[in-house]
């Protein structure tokens, strides 16, 4: 079986420039028509000025909401203004990305789908502050991980005691830390401050806006990573 999307990609939009809603209708008439596009705005290649793509973008989206349609869009570096139409627009669009950061910026809502089963939705900010699980945690961040037994109220860990929320002591549990969640700074020896540990480097990469640092920690059975600023003197 063959399936068909109709619609003008913003390569060709100078092409068809006065093509009307009606022409668009009248093409995605035909039952086997599923969506309108491939559309958009593509300011990578530009081959159509930004504002005819912008307007055919627009006429696209009439259509696709006139005919209860999707719409599919095509973006490349063109996010903001792909964005902004589609607010304009009151457009209800789901963008799939693999990019947690894309994903942040371009959604009012978030849908974490794992194994093809949603995980967890809500806003980044809940998400980001509130992950459901480990595979939410890691998807917006590198983590480093610590396999422990509550005692108590809290789980110890090679990077300090943390308190254990609603787990009930005897609990096993892996305790996640963010790699942007620790504070490196340089000691200069004798016993280190209350509330921190002693570590060492063992490997550095430079990420132009921060560095990613190795750290050997006493009771980690690997190194732990850690970013920083690159110009941040603990470095």
């Amino acid at each position: 079986d063959v399936w068909a999307s109709v619609g003008i990609h913003p390569h060709e939009a100078d092409e068809h420039e006065a093509l009307g809603m009606a022409e668009l209708i009248t093409a995605a008439g035909h039952p086997r028509v599923i969506g309108i596009g491939e559309t958009g705005l593509d300011y990578y290649y530009e081959h159509s000025p930004r504002a005819v793509q912008q307007e055919l973008f627009r006429r696209h989206i009439r259509v696709a909401r006139q005919l209860d349609l999707p719409v599919i869009v095509h973006s490349r570096d063109a996010e903001e203004d792909t964005l902004a139409i589609l607010r304009e627009m009151r457009a209800t669009t789901i963008v799939v990305t693999h990019d947690a950061e894309e994903a942040m910026r371009l959604g009012d809502r978030i849908a974490l789908l794992d194994r093809g089963r949603i995980v967890q939705a809500g806003t980044a900010d809940e998400i980001y502050h509130d992950p459901a699980n480990l595979f939410v945690a890691g998807f917006f961040s590198e983590l480093n991980t610590f396999d422990a037994r509550v005692e108590g109220n809290g789980v110890e860990t090679p990077l300090g005691r943390f308190d254990a929320g609603r787990h009930a002591p005897g609990s096993e549990l892996t305790v996640a830390i963010r790699t942007a969640g620790l504070d490196v700074a340089a000691h200069g020896g004798g016993m280190p401050p209350p509330g921190t540990g002693p570590g060492r480097i063992t490997a550095r990469r430079f990420l132009g806006v921060s560095e990613q640092l190795l750290i050997a920690i006493q009771g980690a059975d690997k190194p732990v990573s850690a970013r920083i600023r690159a110009d941040d003197p603990a470095g």
